[in-house]
């Protein structure tokens, strides 16, 4: 299901590379190579601002005035374009490493884990987090920073954020902005946290919305998760597998997941969420409701036993 990333090989035109295309095509078009990591040509120049003195800071994970950010190099990552997942769609996705987990994260290991429980997922991830596959997360930064414009971006569909080297519970705000920074280009981009929401956490947060990669304090308490968005934080919520799709509660509407909700309509993935001319809800920094994933799966049992 998962694939190494492939090459997006540039012409030497201006900015008109071999892999032009947009998220909705199933395959990599013709010239793209599959390889174990990316070629920098045009196709990564396409964003305008990485031009003049600053192009070379930016291809590194930087900026004009942000030096590249070392992490751990335990914290392997990799990214795939388009994606085989069949909840997502062909869109843009990533993994980090199992190391990237905070000890806050009550669903880790057998206790309903999304990424433990899908057994592709969970093969994708032993290897990545073994080291058997997997790039540093500067060199995950440069590939997306190369993705063509305008696709759609989810960040860790296993894994979490890159802890910084000082506090294993605080986000390393430095690599994360650093990766919104490289999402500008981009129709949009999101991601996912069970990191606790600590202030220097929720600040983290804030700042990468504000550069368009939005990630979503992920809990499994329906307080908690109202709480966070009445104070501006975008906040998703495990619940009961029999749990409504609409709710309230302590004034805060909950709203599932599109693609959990079952119908007879098209089935709706990432690529399709919010409508034809809509943006993800996930991807929606500003949303006032909460969305809730009902807990679903092999693990359900297990993840609905952490609901509140």
């Amino acid at each position: 299901m998962y694939r190494l990333a492939a090459a997006l090989v540039g012409n030497s035109g201006r900015g008109r590379g071999t892999c032009r295309r947009s998220f909705h095509a199933p395959r990599l078009g013709k010239g793209c190579t599959s390889q174990p990591g990316w070629s920098l040509g045009s196709a990564a120049l396409r964003h305008r601002s990485v031009a003049g003195p600053c192009r070379t800071a930016r291809l590194q994970g930087g900026s004009c005035v942000t030096s590249p950010v070392a992490a751990h190099p335990s914290h392997r990552a990799s990214l795939s374009f388009p994606s085989g997942n069949a909840k997502t769609g062909p869109i843009a996705v990533s993994s980090t490493s199992r190391r990237t987990c905070p000890s806050s994260c009550s669903l880790a290991g057998d206790q309903g884990c999304y990424a433990e429980a899908g057994f592709h997922t969970r093969l994708h991830w032993d290897r990545l987090s073994s080291g058997a596959t997997g790039i540093s997360p500067a060199a995950l930064i440069k590939q997306v920073l190369a993705l063509p414009a305008g696709v759609l971006f989810r960040h860790c569909v296993a894994g979490d954020q890159w802890p910084d080297p000082a506090d294993p519970l605080r986000i390393d705000q430095a690599l994360l902005l650093q990766l919104a920074r490289a999402t500008r280009h981009l129709r949009a981009a999101w991601s996912f946290t069970h990191y606790p929401m600590s202030p220097e956490n929720q600040a983290a947060l804030r700042q990468a919305a504000a550069k368009g990669l939005v990630v979503n304090a992920s809990t499994e308490s329906r307080r908690a998760a109202a709480a966070l968005v009445r104070q501006g934080i975008p906040a998703v919520c495990v619940v009961p597998s029999d749990a409504p799709a609409v709710f309230h509660h302590e004034g805060v509407r909950f709203v599932a997941c599109p693609a959990c909700r079952s119908g007879a309509g098209p089935r709706i993935q990432c690529s399709s969420c919010g409508g034809r001319f809509g943006l993800p809800l996930c991807a929606q920094a500003d949303r006032p409701f909460v969305i809730s994933f009902p807990a679903h799966g092999a693990r359900a049992a297990a993840a609905a036993a952490h609901c509140s």
